[in-house]
Formats: C-alpha cells, sequence, structure tokens
C-alpha cells in the first residue's frame, strides 16, 4: 500500500465547515486539523476505486475510538446539514480494526475469536435496535463504521469522508 499513491485535492473550506458544525450543532468543545497528514487507508483505498482519477476535493474526519456510540451518532447527526449542501459523506472501514490485536499467521481466511464474537454482538444489536448482552470494550474491537448515503451534487464534487 505504501507504493500507491492518491493525492486528492484537500477540501479546506468544507473541512472548515464541518468544524463549524461540529462546534456548534454538534457541540464539541475542541476540533483538531491536521493539514500535513494525508488520507488515512481506510479513506484513500475505497476512493481510488471509486474516483481513480483523484479530481474530487476530498476531507477527512477521523472516528474517535476513545468515545461512545452515541457520541458519533450526535457526530454524525451534527453533519447532516452537509447532504443538503452536495456533499458526498462516506464512512469507510470494518465492523473491527484492530491491527495490534491482528494475526497474520491465519492463513485459511477464518476470522480471529474476539473479532468474530463483535461481529456477532453487532450484528445482533442492530437486529433488536439496542445493545445485545455484553459487549467488550469498543477500543479493543475500536471501530464500527455503519454506512449512511447522502445525496451528491455532481457539480459541486466535494467529499468528506469518514473512517475508523
Amino acid at each position: 500500500m505504501y507504493k500507491l499513491k492518491y493525492e486528492a485535492p484537500g477540501a479546506i473550506e468544507l473541512g472548515k465547515r464541518v468544524k463549524e458544525l461540529l462546534m456548534g450543532e454538534g457541540g464539541m468543545k475542541r476540533v483538531d486539523e491536521d493539514k500535513n497528514r494525508g488520507l488515512d487507508h481506510g479513506a484513500w483505498v475505497p476512493l481510488m476505486l471509486m474516483y481513480p482519477e483523484a479530481d474530487m476535493p476530498v476531507c477527512q474526519l477521523s472516528v474517535q475510538s476513545s468515545q461512545s456510540g452515541t457520541y458519533h451518532y450526535n457526530m454524525g447527526k451534527s453533519l447532516a446539514p452537509l447532504k443538503d449542501e452536495g456533499v458526498l459523506i462516506i464512512g469507510s472501514g470494518s465492523a473491527t480494526h484492530n491491527l495490534r490485536k491482528l494475526d497474520f499467521n491465519i492463513t485459511n481466511g477464518s476470522a480471529v475469536p474476539w473479532a468474530l464474537a463483535f461481529d456477532h454482538w453487532l450484528r445482533d444489536s442492530l437486529l433488536q435496535g439496542r445493545a445485545a448482552g455484553k459487549q467488550e470494550s469498543i477500543r479493543q474491537t475500536a471501530g464500527s463504521c455503519l454506512v449512511r448515503p447522502a445525496r451528491f451534487n455532481q457539480r459541486k464534487r466535494q467529499l468528506c469522508a469518514t473512517m475508523s
């Protein structure tokens, strides 16, 4: 992956709008900006497949693994006005994303037990409409990411990618 390049232009004004919404309607006291870090692989890998020319300005917003699901729900809710502003919002990642606990010695394609347990918990919770039973620490499995497509204004061509 380090050999691949996806050099989409930044969406500076969109980043400012995202910060404004998070600090206003989202009630966040602080939103940090990192103008030096490039896109995370959780953002650029799907974008490379969707927009191979890398000609769409992108603003990335990271999931906060130390925060609760309610925090992230409210974060998404505060960003809802972007859909009416022609911004495509993408959530990418996987239900579990903890590279420190990943076992690269498993070669038969089976899941590690903790990831499988979390996937089952997530499935059951979604089907029941509430958290089912006991959940292991979200920090351990870090990063459920559910996608809700938004309308996209092709003329404006801006993107807000979220990643876990």
